[in-house]
């Protein structure tokens, strides 16, 4: 496949690091105050923004160091989050993911949900929705995710995938010294991980679909759902992609996975749900998640750069304030309407 270059001028230009600075900025306002961090960069925004130009133009741009804080979970799981200054890092990150996103989002499968632009959770729900027409084809389901996910993805294999995109030298070194200011993984709350995390796994999503040849699979982040007619197809799977993701990921599986029937009650789990009804009672048993692997309470549209826009696209549904982590966990929202975009399975 041929590879993408001549990207790192279009990130210095001045016209994105406008949009950068005006994208890093959105929904920070609280209370009617802007954080400290705003407020200080717009006392010289103009030179701070020229000074960012000439040390990319340069190529002495250093990552400043971050700040790390716990946040607690739904469920009283505890999380790390990283914290970059507003400038020039959170500028920087919005400048970069301006220019590489749209490549890396040709990478993904179409039912990759996470950091994607016009789908997130409510797309989800209504893909697996369409999914469950087919009953017989949809009888059981596999629920798997990762352990630790952003801390554990190895820095090396995305750098190394990165390069099989892109040729830019100058951009390949800018995006390295990103990842490389973390010692391990890729941090929570900087606002390049969820979409590199999203294209390192884009290359699992294919080898499901297309070697494994799983029709119906469906991926959030790290949160991943197969259904099947078949209990044994999906039992064979998780253990072909237990073993891919330890062998050429350097990642685990969490041993807690869920495999049963669509519909069925799961055993010491927590359903989540709003008002049944006969059209969606098939998708009570999607609606499980295990204590232990709640989603953080952080603002996503820090770390995501379409999340915003996909809880907008949301609200017409519900209180969407609720929606995070997995796919089917929101399984008896209503569906959204018809996307012109939709893909057959």
């Amino acid at each position: 496949m041929k590879r993408i270059g001549y990207l790192y001028e279009k990130i210095y230009d001045m016209d994105n690091l406008i949009l950068a600075e005006a994208n890093a900025r959105r929904h920070k306002k609280r209370k009617g105050r802007l954080p400290y961090g705003i407020r200080r960069f717009d006392k010289n925004s103009t030179r701070n923004l020229e000074e960012l130009q000439q040390q990319l133009i340069s190529g002495t741009f250093e990552p400043s160091v971050f700040q790390s804080m716990q946040v607690k979970a739904d469920h009283g799981k505890i999380r790390d989050i990283s914290k970059v200054p507003y400038f020039p890092d959170r500028i920087l990150h919005h400048a970069v993911m301006n220019i590489i996103n749209p490549y890396i989002e040709k990478k993904m499968i179409y039912d990759s949900y996470a950091c994607v632009v016009g789908k997130g959770t409510m797309f989800g729900v209504r893909r697996i929705k369409e999914a469950l027409k087919d009953r017989k084809g949809t009888e059981w389901f596999l629920k798997i995710d990762i352990v630790k996910f952003y801390p554990t993805i190895d820095q090396d294999l995305t750098m190394q995938m990165l390069r099989k995109t892109f040729k830019d030298e100058r951009l390949l070194n800018l995006i390295e010294k990103i990842i490389r200011s973390a010692p391990q993984g890729l941090p929570i709350g900087f606002y390049t991980s969820q979409p590199l995390a999203n294209f390192v796994l884009s290359e699992l999503d294919h080898f499901i679909k297309e070697k494994l040849r799983i029709k119906y699979y469906f991926r959030y982040c790290d949160d991943m759902v197969f259904m099947s007619d078949s209990k044994a197809i999906l039992q064979e799977a998780y253990t072909i992609v237990s073993e891919k993701i330890e062998r050429e990921f350097n990642q685990k599986l969490h041993t807690n996975y869920i495999l049963a029937r669509v519909g069925e009650p799961v055993p010491n789990e927590t359903l989540r749900y709003r008002r049944p009804s006969r059209q969606t009672n098939r998708l009570s048993g999607l609606s499980v998640h295990p204590q232990q692997d709640a989603a953080p309470q952080v603002d996503e549209a820090e770390i995501c750069p379409q999340a915003q826009e996909s809880e907008k696209s949301s609200t017409p549904s519900g209180n969407t304030r609720q929606l995070q982590g997995l796919v089917y966990e929101r399984g008896l929202y209503q569906p959204m309407e018809n996307n012109n975009r939709n893909e057959k399975f």
